[in-house]
């Protein structure tokens, strides 16, 4: 018995050196230094298109777009978050064809991804975005990569089913290890091809609120630049009662809101504990018309719906007219006459009375018979 108690105590201490050596490994690679760290942190972004895959049509009328924000956590599928380092390429194939199932289902016009891998040597070696893109039915494709080094590649990614312009990658200042960004393009609102939207997929430090504030301090100088509405959708890796939040500066700066920030019911994260940390805002000329966290277990978050539809003006609003200031009034001898009377001399007649041969008969006192003629009688008048 002693024995067999010792040969379980090398065992499990055999395997937490094992478990310990592949985290530190992990973590070494993970931490490698970064060829984006190299040169400028905003770059235009090159958009795919499979012409291959049909558009969304042009839609004369206007009607809500649907947007989805969705970490990929780079393929896994593990409540941990942990790249899928000893899964099989057909495992995540298989994963990913599920999530682009999901999209085509959802009839998402954009998406945003986040923790979207390039060719990585932890998940298969092989474009992920590119591969949801063609098996979901999305024509346009832009991938900023945050993280470039020799083995790896990974960022932020938005998918449309409409053109994208003026797609541009951001890479944030490198404060701590964890590289993060965003991406940022524009489509044309449906129904309205002269309105240009923004949307952002975007990806914050997953630990410091003072980096996390930096951030978004970034991200409002870029969008101010634009000068346009915007969507900004993505991870956050912070709530809104979190002590005090970062995503204040979204509210106060550019004014934006979102779906019930204070609803505990709404988390999109599951592990150590629920938490709200995936977000949609909007700019005030938006208004959603729904919001939906899909609680599919698809990665370690899940995945963020809106419908939103663009505020349309009342063009039969009229300006007010402006009022006198009160300082001005009238002085106190030009008072206003209070009604003209007519002179005593110029009195209107009463009523006509007719002449006393032609007298009404006693039934007809009311007035409106006085307006009717009277006819005569077909027999002469005896004298």
């Amino acid at each position: 018995m002693y024995g067999r108690e010792m040969e379980m105590d090398m065992t499990t201490h055999g395997l937490r050196k094992l478990l310990t050596f592949f985290a530190m490994l992990i973590i070494v690679l993970w931490a490698q230094p970064s060829y984006a760290d190299v040169g400028k942190r905003f770059v235009p972004l090159h958009v795919k298109h499979f012409s291959t895959i049909s558009a969304s049509p042009h839609n004369k009328s206007l009607r809500p777009l649907r947007v989805i924000t969705f970490n990929l956590a780079h393929g896994s599928k593990n409540p941990l978050g942990l790249v899928p380092l000893f899964t099989r390429l057909r495992t995540i194939k298989n994963r990913l064809k599920v999530i682009a199932r999901f999209l085509r289902k959802m009839r998402a016009d954009v998406v945003g991804f986040q923790e979207a891998d390039g060719p990585s040597w932890w998940s298969g070696q092989f474009n992920h975005v590119d591969f949801i893109a063609r098996h979901g039915g999305f024509p346009y494709v832009g991938l900023g990569i945050h993280v470039h080094t020799r083995r790896k590649r990974y960022g932020t990614a938005l998918l449309s089913r409409r053109p994208l312009y003026s797609a541009a990658s951001y890479r944030f200042k490198p404060l701590t290890m964890f590289k993060k960004g965003f991406v940022i393009a524009s489509i044309r609102w449906p129904g309205r091809s002269s309105l240009l939207v923004d949307i952002v997929s975007l990806h914050l430090d997953p630990q410091e609120e003072l980096v996390q504030t930096s951030q978004l301090k970034e991200l409002v100088a870029v969008l101010k630049k634009r000068k346009r509405p915007v969507i900004v959708m993505g991870d956050f890796n912070t709530g809104w009662n979190e002590g005090i939040s970062p995503l204040r500066i979204l509210t106060e700066k550019l004014k934006l809101r979102t779906h019930q920030q204070y609803n505990p019911h709404l988390y999109t994260h599951r592990f150590p504990s629920s938490r709200r940390i995936d977000w949609i805002y909007i700019s005030p000329q938006l208004r959603f018309v729904k919001h939906t966290v899909i609680q599919k277990k698809l990665t370690d978050h899940y995945p963020v719906m809106a419908d939103i539809t663009y505020r349309i003006p009342n063009k039969t609003s009229t300006k007010p007219t402006p009022k006198l200031p009160s300082s001005k009034k009238l002085p106190s001898s030009k008072k206003l006459p209070s009604s003209k009377k007519l002179p005593s001399s110029k009195k209107l007649p009463s009523s006509k009375k007719l002449p006393s041969s032609k007298k009404l008969p006693p039934f007809a006192r009311h007035s409106y018979w006085i307006s009717l003629p009277v006819r005569p009688t077909s027999q002469p008048v005896r004298r």
